[in-house]
């Protein structure tokens, strides 16, 4: 039995250091790319946190000038309180159209243009519905390793904002 939690324990290990090689041997792109779908992930299970974490802590939205990283936190709270039904959970869903996303690395390295359309879809009753198509223009840079977003232009393509 001790043999079989001994080969089971090495397995781990092994598996979390390939895990570990393999993103840090990820490209630049690849980086992007999960980036943005862990934050498609990360709105639909209403984890504020990881989806926040995209945002460099200077952020700005140009479109909304308004709009910064504390602001985008305090919107998505408010969100995350009011569109969640007790029987049906959340009542948004956002969706990252991998087709759209463009990915342009500066030559350093060190900075990129993202462009992609969202679509965030409403639950009504039993059926998803579009509330809001927009195409994204994003600003990145690369801070210890990690994409994060600088600033964000945004056009309506379809429907409204939530907010």
């Amino acid at each position: 039995m001790k043999r079989i939690l001994s080969i089971l324990a090495s397995l781990c290990v092994l598996g979390l250091l390939v895990y570990t090689a393999i993103q840090a041997l990820a490209s630049d792109e690849s980086r992007i790319r999960s980036r943005m779908e862990s934050m498609a992930v990360a709105f639909n299970d209403r984890n504020l946190g990881n989806f926040v974490r995209a945002f460099d802590t200077s952020y700005r939205d140009e479109t909304e000038r308004r709009l910064d990283r504390p602001m985008l936190d305090r919107a998505l709270r408010y969100l995350f309180l009011t569109r969640t039904e007790r029987s049906k959970g959340f009542a948004l869903r956002l969706k990252i159209m991998d087709d759209s996303l463009e990915i342009q690395i500066e030559e350093e390295g060190e900075q990129a243009n993202v462009t992609f359309e969202g679509m965030l879809e409403e639950r009504t009753r039993d059926e998803w519905k579009l509330r809001w198509h927009v195409e994204v223009d994003a600003r990145m840079h690369k801070v210890e390793g990690e994409w994060l977003i600088l600033s964000t232009r945004h056009s309506t393509l379809e429907g409204r904002r939530p907010l």
